[in-house]
């Protein structure tokens, strides 16, 4: 790791904002914007963190002009200089701008976006309002690519054709129907940094490496700590078109299907505070342990888990499952998407668009005009969950991911399985794959495992539904949270 730059004249800035990188970033605007501000310059830190060894030429120019002018356009530049075949992981740069942040307020926001002057100040005012708080703002994104390379486009013309916000910017957050999709978590999280610290920072579980991660785990647990979530009405963040900066292998963790960490999302069942993997700088800052700042940054690389992080190692994971379960699990994925439900939608658009009898009068291009609508139409009603549940699959690689994450690291040979649905039969096949003792769990039987157990072992809520309900009874039973595993 090394420190290529650093700001010695800077004084108790109120706010840090944390910015990252792992060599994907294709411009670096948002620094002009951050330095643009109402608030006085003083007031706030800018770091910026490179996961791998890129020192972007566009960064030191930018430094060495504003240095010469008088202030430095960021106050630290750190570069990990992780090896390349190490995939990337978004809280291990959030571990480290919490330890070498000096502010009071720390704010992660998307690294390539556009920010208004009184970004700054918007987020000072929140938490001067309440400081017990966990502050969301939202982002408006632009898909139209005339925007790139980006070109400094005005706000009124981001907001103009191209425009993409889920909600309307206004409505209350509980009041949305389905909150944690239509917002984006990701866009811009900012807390007290001696909350952050107090829950353990952010989580470097492996389930969160790549894509599939966020600072939305640190919000979930910051509610359990306490917190009050809210979003601002009046600030957003503005981002433009770009391609893809996930790399050549796009490796996601366990999901939803809607890019939401099953992993943060359980979570809000468990009311858990403390991270699953807590990085251990954080913790001897948490545990008030009297060590300085380069220790604690050493501290930050100095792990073994490295290795289950590289690319080669990634790939090795076998999805594969034999071909008459792939058949089941085929036949339980067309159920999930052609349902009454759809059915009834799909005839009904049948139905307003022509009947049988008008069809069998019509001929030539326009027959085949109006059966080519109709079949963009049936096929507009199951898109998304054909691209959510066939493409990714992502109730099978999470069942997967329980015996790569949690079962097999930990050497767990016991495994007692509660709940049933319609991937249980998945969970079964893959304790017999790995060598792991499964037996389904009877809550008579519950008391009898506790006492007789020598051995370690684990319990699998089995299902995808209710896993809340069956959480609930397990801990009322006096099963150990660290026990219980969730799909």
């Amino acid at each position: 790791m090394k420190i290529i730059y650093l700001n010695n004249n800077l004084k108790n800035p109120k706010v840090s904002i944390i910015l990252i990188d792992w060599s994907v970033r294709h411009s670096f605007h948002i620094l002009e914007y951050l330095n643009k501000q109402t608030i006085d310059r003083e007031k706030y830190e800018i770091i910026w963190i490179e996961y791998y060894d890129r020192k972007a030429k566009e960064i030191e120019e930018k430094l060495y002009k504003s240095i010469e002018k008088g202030f430095p356009i960021l106050d630290k530049w750190v570069i990990l200089e992780m090896p390349k075949n190490v995939y990337y992981h978004k809280h291990i740069m959030f571990n480290i701008g919490i330890i070498l942040s000096q502010g009071e307020i720390i704010c992660i926001p998307d690294s390539d976006a556009m920010v208004k002057e009184t970004f700054v100040k918007t987020i000072i005012k929140e938490f001067e309002k309440d400081p017990n708080i966990v502050l969301h703002i939202d982002e408006i994104r632009n898909e139209n690519k005339k925007f790139y390379p980006f070109n400094y486009p005005s706000f009124e013309e981001v907001l103009g054709k191209g425009r993409v916000l889920r909600w309307d910017g206004k409505t209350d957050i509980d009041k949305l129907k389905d909150p944690i999709h239509l917002l984006n978590y990701g866009a811009c999280m900012c807390a007290k940094k001696e909350h952050l610290i107090s829950i353990g920072g952010a989580d470097e579980h492996i389930d969160y490496l790549g894509h599939i991660c966020g600072v939305y785990e640190m919000t979930f647990r910051l509610k359990n700590y306490g917190l009050k979530e809210i979003w601002s009405k009046e600030e957003f963040l503005y981002h433009t078109w770009h391609p893809g900066e996930s790399g050549s292998f796009d490796y996601m963790g366990p999901h939803d299907g809607l890019n939401m960490s099953t992993t943060a999302l359980n979570t809000l069942i468990t009311k858990r505070i403390y991270p699953l993997e807590e990085n251990m700088g954080i913790k001897y800052l948490r545990e008030k342990k009297n060590i300085d700042k380069e220790t604690l940054l050493k501290m930050v690389l100095s792990d073994k888990r490295f290795g289950n992080w590289t690319i080669e190692c990634l790939k090795s994971k076998n999805f594969e499952i034999p071909f008459f379960k792939k058949l089941r699990v085929f036949f339980i994925i067309f159920t999930e998407i052609i349902t009454i439900k759809q059915l009834t939608k799909i005839l009904k658009i049948i139905k307003e668009t022509m009947t049988l009898q008008e069809l069998k009068k019509k001929k030539g291009k326009f027959l085949i005009v109006k059966i080519g609508k109709l079949i963009l139409y049936i096929y507009g009603c199951i898109y998304w969950q054909i691209i959510f549940q066939v493409k990714r699959q992502c109730k099978v690689r999470n069942c997967f991911y329980i015996f790569y994450h949690h079962i097999i690291p930990q050497n767990i040979k016991n495994i007692y399985f509660i709940g049933k649905d319609k991937y249980t039969f998945l969970i079964i096949y893959l304790g017999r794959k790995f060598n792991v003792k499964m037996e389904k769990l009877t809550l008579d039987r519950l008391a009898r495992i506790k006492m007789q157990e020598k051995e370690k072992f684990k319990i699998i809520i089995s299902c995808f539904k209710d896993k809340e309900k069956y959480y609930k009874l397990l801990k009322s039973a006096g099963v150990l949270e660290e026990d219980i595993i969730l799909l």
